[in-house]
């Protein structure tokens, strides 16, 4: 079993973090975790996803015997000193809402690792290099964490690079941005619900939302309308580009300013195909017998973050085969799909849904067209 001493953890970053950093790759991360001989260097395993991992099974004796080894691009690559079943890889996938990987490692390296994270808490060192793993799995303040980071920023630029830095370490989906009598309240959406990160102070709230309007190439001399734009290229860092995310910005007038939210939203649909998007045997049964009619119309509404946009996207590539013509009208268009002619509106220029639909219709929209009521899509197979 590898092990580290002091001075060389405090020289080395965790292997996460240096592929968080382009350094290195993700086979090179795996080599550099694991050994031929299935051996783990504790030191190089990064405490941010121990935690991420472990907090979803509270209860540690219904977790398989496993090393959570790195996350990345949402899926766990996992260290096991046996073969997991079928029903356990399920149970992982299921508790952590993403994919997850086995690598063989020895028995030795997962007792080790297994004795470091329950040990007593006060023996533990504080700096995360040298211990990695916490015996107490606290929960994570994010808050903290944020405003430890928003600290060294130099400028409003670096401030809101670094909450949008937050927002993918913790894998929200989008920022809210909300001018309150306190200052200007951050919040991340995180699995579908809103929590509290910090509050930046009133006297750089407004400089703030125009710094993100510069980002964004907005109007920032007009604060009485509503904008929508997305984050220029030059200013998105590589974790952004690696991950390949779309960063939408929409501001809002409000009592006290202007309201600003940042969608992160990946530029290719995640999912291949629908028996990945989590449907039940029977509902999905169900759900593509609708698909297979020649009209009608379904509609998809929930919160956001629910699956609307990845299950009408991957429904819509189901049924583009070479016999069928698809054509959609979208705001905005946010997948570009093979075998689909997609249209975007622009209001403008008289491209309406409206317009649209009777185009590619041949008359008014009727029931025979698709809607997606939440992102007001109206699309419908030819």
């Amino acid at each position: 079993m590898q092990t580290s001493s002091p001075a060389q953890s405090t020289s080395v970053q965790s292997a996460w973090r240096r592929l968080r950093n382009q350094e290195i790759t993700c086979e090179q991360a795996l080599k550099l975790l694991v050994n031929e001989q299935g051996a783990v260097n504790l030191y190089l395993l990064d405490r941010e996803v121990s935690y991420r991992f472990l907090r979803e099974f509270p209860d540690r004796n219904n977790l398989p015997p496993v090393v959570p080894l790195l996350l990345w691009r949402n899926c766990y690559y996992l260290g096991s000193p046996g073969t997991l079943s079928p029903e356990a890889i399920r149970q992982l996938s299921d508790r952590t809402l993403t994919e997850v990987k086995i690598i063989p490692i020895a028995e030795k390296s997962y007792r080790t690792w297994h004795h470091t994270h329950n040990l007593d808490h006060s023996r533990l060192s504080a700096d995360p290099l040298l211990n990695p793993l916490s015996g107490e799995m606290e929960a994570e303040d994010i808050g903290e964490l944020t405003e430890l980071y928003l600290s060294k920023a130099a400028d409003q630029i670096s401030r809101i690079r670094t909450i949008i830095s937050g927002a993918l370490r913790n894998r929200a989906s989008d920022i809210h941005l909300e001018p309150i009598p306190e200052g200007l309240r951050v919040r991340y959406r995180i699995d579908g619900i809103l929590r509290d990160v910090t509050t930046l102070p009133v006297e750089i709230s407004r400089r703030a939302i125009v710094a993100l309007k510069v980002m964004s190439d907005m109007d920032i001399g007009e604060s009485r309308r509503p904008q929508d734009a997305r984050i220029g290229e030059r200013y998105t860092s590589g974790q952004e580009m690696q991950l390949g995310l779309d960063m939408r910005v929409s501001t809002l007038p409000c009592m006290g300013g202007e309201k600003a939210v940042i969608r992160l939203l990946p530029r290719e649909n995640p999912f291949s195909s629908m028996d990945e998007l989590g449907f039940t045997p029977k509902t999905l049964s169900i759900y593509k017998h609708w698909l297979r009619q020649p009209q009608g119309m379904i509609i998809f509404t929930g919160p956001t973050g629910s699956g609307k946009t990845s299950t009408l996207y991957t429904s819509l590539q189901a049924i583009a085969t070479e016999h069928v013509n698809v054509v959609t009208v979208e705001d905005p268009v946010e997948y570009v799909m093979p075998r689909i002619t997609q249209t975007q509106v622009h209001e403008p220029a008289g491209m309406t849904f409206a317009a649209g639909l009777r185009q590619f219709c041949g008359k008014t929209p009727t029931s025979s067209c698709w809607a997606k009521s939440a992102m007001a899509k109206r699309l419908k197979p030819q």
